[in-house]
């Protein structure tokens, strides 16, 4: 029964490695169903766009009932620089941000720490254009030797932990207004390793392109479409997540979503004043994987925008 017990774990290990080193080598990026809401994640040029200080957590819960399943945590702060002592051709122009991340696969926990700067102008009276760049570190913990193997001489791949700190830099455009908004992004530009047990895992360049906009139904419905396409190239298949989200009241939203190749989602929110917001979104698997097992994701949001210099804001801010 041991001996069992010791083969179930080495392979659930063996599995979650492979699993771990796919995900590696393709779509490395922590994927949000609820993305439209935290842009700041994959586009610094976002940092300062909602002319308040804005904060966003998320937490997802992947393949919910798949032990050593991954878990993601976001939380992100950003708003518009606004110092008595800056020039003047810089007022309401510079946004900063902070996002971290924290993801957990298996015996991998990787901490994502970003800061982010932006410079926005107008292109049209109501339509602006920003610039940001952003600055991270990632810091990588490999646990193996946490992982019990069936015999009891020691596995080189699974002596020892592995630990490394990675910088590395991106940048983006955000092109917005109060109903629209188009972004492209590379979050991260710098190749890094990320595995000492294979050479071909490592960071690969992620690009990203998003735009939605909001479509006045009538005086109480609005219909938010949304859409955000991310490629690694020829490294793994281009992936496109695919939202409609409807407004009522500017208070309550409900829709459905597509993630291409790997899920059908649902996702609710509620507005509940000028500031606070909630979210949730079920994501229902249609890989491969789900013929094995039941899976589904869960995923909640919490944010805020406080409004520090008590001016009116627009409420609610759709992007």
């Amino acid at each position: 029964m041991q001996e069992y017990l010791y083969k179930t774990k080495y392979c659930i290990a063996i599995a979650l490695f492979f699993l771990v080193l796919m995900d590696v080598n393709a779509q490395q990026e922590a994927k949000y169903t609820e993305y439209m809401f935290n842009t700041l994640t994959y586009n610094p040029a976002y940092a300062g766009t909602r002319d308040a200080v804005s904060g966003t957590a998320i937490y997802r819960h992947q393949w919910a009932n798949f032990e050593g399943a991954p878990r993601t945590v976001s939380l992100s702060v950003h708003g518009p620089l606004n110092l008595r002592f800056k020039p003047v051709f810089l007022q309401e122009k510079v946004g900063i941000g902070l996002d971290v991340q924290y993801d957990s696969w298996g015996v991998h926990d990787w901490t994502n720490i970003k800061g982010n700067y932006s410079y926005k102008f107008y292109v049209s009276p109501r339509s602006k254009v920003s610039i940001g760049l952003s600055s991270s570190l990632l810091v990588q913990q490999s646990n193996y030797a946490s992982v019990e193997t069936m015999t009891e001489a020691t596995d080189e791949v699974f002596s020892e932990n592995v630990s490394r700190v990675l910088p590395n830099f991106g940048l983006g455009i955000f092109f917005y207004s109060n109903m629209y908004y188009i972004g492209a992004s590379v979050p991260h530009l710098l190749t890094n390793d990320l595995s000492a047990l294979s050479d071909e895992a490592r960071q690969f360049r992620h690009y990203y392109l998003a735009g939605g906009l909001v479509i006045p139904l009538s005086d109480i419905l609005k219909l938010k479409p949304a859409v955000l396409v991310k490629s690694v190239g020829s490294f793994a298949p281009t992936q496109a997540d695919i939202s409609l989200n409807l407004f009522i009241n500017d208070a309550v939203w409900a829709g459905i979503a597509y993630r291409t190749k790997d899920s059908f989602d649902l996702l609710l929110g509620l507005q509940i004043n000028q500031g606070l917001r909630l979210g949730y979104a079920f994501d229902l698997i249609t890989t491969d994987i789900q013929n094995h097992t039941d899976l589904h994701t869960h995923e909640f949001m919490l944010g805020y925008d406080f409004n520090l210099r008590r001016e009116k804001i627009i409420t609610p801010r759709y992007f």
